[in-house]
């Protein structure tokens, strides 16, 4: 596998490699839908897409459009569903590889104290890469 070069990608590239090699998700447009009266009328996907007018004024089909990807690493949230998704899911991943990563020791080896003082000073680009290593990925 080549080495990812973490400093020389977008914020958008850098969520998509998340997106697609820690939560294993594809990056294929969403191809369903349905009208929604309590919005008017417009298209309404099942991740949240409306369309740009009313169906009053959709003359064609169905117009399939990129679903979003979560901002893992610029939102905390997004870079925490990251994390409860590599720690939880069976994922094919190093658990002590993550917690190094993310804690500087094995889990063990850390006082309660300790543990919830080093999760506050979390980033979300830190909890990327600790999730992108535990899946094998190496990153410079």
């Amino acid at each position: 596998m080549s080495m990812i070069d973490w400093q020389k990608l977008t914020a958008n590239e850098r969520d998509k490699l998340v997106h697609e090699k820690v939560m294993g998700l594809s990056i294929e447009p969403c191809k369903d839908g349905e009208i929604n009266i309590r919005f008017g009328g417009y298209w309404e996907c099942s991740c949240g897409w409306l369309s740009p007018e009313t169906i009053d004024h959709y003359d064609g089909p169905f117009v399939a459009h990129d679903r979003p990807i979560p901002a893992y690493s610029t939102d905390m949230d997004a870079a925490l569903s990251v994390l409860k998704h590599v720690a939880q899911v069976e994922v094919p991943s190093d658990k002590e590889e993550l917690t190094y990563e993310l804690f500087g020791h094995t889990w063990g080896d850390l006082s309660t104290f300790q543990a919830i003082d080093t999760v506050c000073t979390w980033t979300p680009v830190q909890v990327c890469l600790a999730a992108l290593k535990a899946v094998g990925m190496t990153i410079t």
